[in-house]
């Protein structure tokens, strides 16, 4: 499903943080929803932002100023750099909510005065229409290049884009070929009248305390170096015995004549990155390993007398890199959960590789 916004939906909450929003904004960041803003949404709520804090400041100094009469001294508010705050919420939500934000294209101004001469919504009365149009248009190239079934617009603009025979559906000249698309006046409407949503918010909630068991796993940072040699050090072991260490051009740079390196006790986990992912009731842990891995390299003793050793021998560390991934299991009580090697199963490697060798 795939939801659109009209600038007047945000005006009451113009740093989105109503818990509709909020709500919308999370199953956005889990994939249950994608949301699309126009770049134009975005400057006439940043103007919108702007003004209201700019009448609020002027309000509050002028109150200052009756206070300073009274021998009350409270220095005045600036208006300076306010706009950083809008910008810095828009940033966020764009990153961390999977939220985008529809640049418009090149081409708009000739799509839109062929609009404008055809008399096609929203170009009637209004002055302003060109920005519903560039909203509209940056929508409509999403919906057009787009397989997806579900399609919501939600503005409570029901002048330009409501239809004149029924206010509660689009207008005809909005409409799209084969493709459906659900207009809405507000959130709440949505909420409370459209069962597809419905059906994904109840699949959204179920997975709630998945996701909030892996934001509390991420946040202690419990999977950590130490937790990977304490739990899957066998496996890496396993895993680096299939290299051949001779294959390796790195080898070659340090030590000349090689003929066999072999694998020594030592190996520590120097750094881990990972993320996890909810699938089917389980979270799946990915990422990437940087281990260092003690061998011993025998070379050639090419210039040896008959009683020397066959072979010079070298210790040097590996560097190597891996990718990895492992599945949680979790029970219907996720309150009382402590991640272990109980609930740890699939550990896999792959995609390892000889960073470097160090001598």
């Amino acid at each position: 499903m795939k939801i659109f916004f009209d600038t007047n939906v945000f005006y009451t909450d113009l740093l989105f943080e109503h818990p509709e929003i909020k709500l919308l904004l999370e199953m956005s960041s889990d994939n249950f929803i994608e949301i699309y803003i126009s770049s134009m949404v975005v400057c006439e709520l940043k103007k919108k932002y702007l003004q209201d804090v700019k009448d609020k400041i002027r309000k509050i100094n002028s109150s200052l100023e009756d206070l300073r009469k009274l021998h009350i001294v409270i220095s005045n508010i600036k208006y300076e750099r306010v706009d950083i705050i809008f910008t810095d919420r828009i940033e966020k939500i764009k990153r961390e909510y999977n939220v985008n934000v529809l640049e418009y294209t090149n081409d708009i101004l000739e799509i839109m005065i062929n609009r404008y001469f055809e008399s096609k919504a929203p170009f009637h009365k209004k002055s302003d229409a060109w920005k519903d149009y560039i909203i509209w248009n940056s929508y409509e190239q999403i919906i057009n290049n787009s397989k997806d079934e579900d399609y919501i617009f939600i503005s409570n603009n029901t002048n330009d884009f409501a239809s004149q025979s029924n206010k509660e559906e689009l207008h005809t000249d909005f409409l799209v070929e084969n493709k459906n698309i659900r207009y809405y006046h507000f959130i709440k409407d949505l909420f409370e009248k459209d069962d597809v949503f419905k059906r994904i918010r109840e699949e959204f909630e179920k997975l709630r305390p998945l996701k909030k068991l892996k934001d509390f796993i991420k946040g202690k940072d419990e999977i950590n170096e130490n937790f990977i040699e304490n739990n899957f050090i066998e496996n890496i072991v396993s895993a680096i015995e299939e290299i051949d260490f001779t294959d390796e051009e790195e080898i070659y740079r340090m030590f000349e004549y090689v003929e066999v390196v072999e694998l020594r006790d030592y190996i520590e986990v120097n750094s881990i990155d990972y993320d996890i992912q909810i699938e089917e009731h389980t979270l799946l842990v990915y990422g990437n390993l940087i281990i260092t891995n003690q061998i011993d390299v025998y070379s050639n003793n090419i210039n040896r007398e008959s009683c020397d050793d066959w072979y010079e021998l070298d210790e040097a560390y590996a560097k190597l890199g891996m990718d990895f991934s492992f599945i949680i299991s979790v029970n219907e009580n996720t309150e009382d959960f402590e991640l272990s090697k109980e609930n740890i199963s699939n550990f896999e490697l792959f995609n390892i590789e000889v960073i470097d060798i160090i001598a």
